[in-house]
């Protein structure tokens, strides 16, 4: 029921959705000075939600767990969080996100010798495909890239962050007395590390996707929209929730 529930809430975690209703509502309103007052707000929304220099404000805020490669301890496990890839099956081809970051550095970090192996978490998170599982195809893309199967483990079963926690406890169940790098994304990285801890991992955050950015005074930055902030906040707002959810529901 939560993970349902999690994917209705979804819409109202969007700032164009709220564009869109703000927008439907100032056209039906008959009231000129309520109609113009709307349009207003929503010209003050959109601003808000476009500007790249407040989203960066608040992302610097909320962004954890980055670190330099070299100051990680060797560890023989990095866990690498799913949610970075779909699949079409029409054409058996494997669609990227800019959350790839995670498997990415994690290939690195085996490169460099600072884990040993690559633990990738992560089943369905469709609703209406929970026969989808990431890991399996993420999986079968490294081995076909030529990355040694021995190397690569994994759990399909998860289709949140919670149950990436869960489901990865149960597999290391004989080895969470050791330490474990875990990589998602900077803005996922305090709900994933507040679910890991509780779960008994001891885990060692290393962030990727980092979307903060020094801070810039230039008139792009400050006054122009960019659409790409629309999806970046999307990402923010659904964090907070999820964090404040995971919290009430005490799964950190």
């Amino acid at each position: 029921m939560f993970f349902v529930l999690s994917k209705v809430l979804a819409f109202f975690t969007s700032p164009l959705s709220w564009i869109f209703i703000l927008l439907f509502f100032s056209l039906i309103f008959r009231n000129p000075r309520k109609r113009r007052n709307l349009l207003l707000f929503t010209f003050f929304v959109f601003f808000f939600f476009t500007n790249s220099f407040i989203l960066n404000e608040f992302v610097r805020t909320w962004e954890t767990g980055k670190k330099n490669m070299d100051q990680l301890p060797k560890c023989e496990y990095g866990i690498v969080l799913g949610g970075m890839i779909s699949y079409n099956k029409d054409f058996d081809q494997v669609n990227f996100s800019p959350a790839i970051d995670r498997l990415m550095n994690a290939l690195l970090l085996y490169k460099k010798g600072i884990i040993n192996k690559i633990f990738i978490s992560g089943g369905s998170g469709y609703l209406t495909n929970p026969n989808d599982r990431e890991s399996v195809w993420l999986k079968d893309y490294l081995i076909h890239i030529g990355i040694p199967d021995s190397i690569i483990e994994i759990e399909k079963e998860s289709r949140n962050t919670h149950e990436n926690a869960i489901f990865s406890a149960k597999y290391f169940k004989d080895k969470m007395n050791q330490k474990f790098i875990l990589i998602t994304s900077a803005m996922h990285i305090r709900r994933s590390l507040s679910c890991f801890s509780k779960a008994g991992f001891k885990v060692i955050p290393f962030s990727v996707e980092n979307f903060a950015l020094p801070r810039r005074y230039d008139f792009t930055t400050c006054f122009l929209p960019q659409l790409d902030a629309l999806r970046k906040w999307e990402m923010l707002l659904h964090e907070w929730l999820g964090y404040l959810s995971y919290k009430i529901a005490k799964y950190i």
